[in-house]
């Protein structure tokens, strides 16, 4: 399995689902933050790592093949797109989730089964800043299911799941880790 063609196949994914429906829940100017702002903490994650430049481990598998290679991250806009797209303060998201927090946890619960964002765990350091967040997404239409699962630890680095069943194709499973 080429490893170029994987990452090609899962950035491009990633490009299409966004742009399906990044005007559907878009902001409105000047509205008020009713949730932790996931993409000004994911910004400031791509600036830490574009100044530290820190070399990964990363894996990619699909079904059931799998690569390792050790890399230095050139585009960590892209690298982490999956992430800098999930914004809980989009029009769509307002009085859809429930929150429930603790100290070190905060939880956000989808309340309406049709938003594609199902859960959201953030976990705080002692500070109270964001130290680990798990989002949990589905999307479920005429042309394809699919179920995401994405893991960002600020020591540790990330995980993405996917399965896709795509209606005609059929389903295919992905799973990147980069290891901080």
């Amino acid at each position: 399995m080429s490893y170029k063609v994987v990452v090609t196949s899962l950035i491009t994914l990633a490009l299409l689902a966004s742009s399906c429906s990044e005007n559907e829940g878009s902001k409105i100017s000047g509205e008020k933050t009713f949730y932790r702002d996931l993409p000004a903490f994911f910004k400031q994650e791509v600036q830490r790592l574009k100044t530290q430049e820190p070399n990964i481990q990363k894996t990619v598998e699909k079904d059931k093949e799998q690569e390792t290679k050790e890399v230095q991250i050139k585009d960590w806009n892209t690298e982490l797109s999956s992430f800098l797209n999930i914004d809980l303060n989009k029009v769509n998201y307002q009085n859809q989730l429930q929150v429930d927090s603790t100290d070190s946890v905060i939880i956000y619960t989808a309340i309406n089964p049709d938003i594609d964002i199902q859960k959201v765990e953030i976990t705080l350091d002692p500070q109270g800043e964001i130290y680990a967040i798990d989002i949990y997404k589905i999307s479920d239409n005429t042309l394809y299911k699919s179920t995401e699962t994405l893991h960002y630890n600020k020591e540790e680095g990330y995980r993405i799941e996917k399965e896709q069943d795509i209606r005609f194709l059929g389903k295919n499973n992905y799973k990147i880790t980069g290891s901080f």
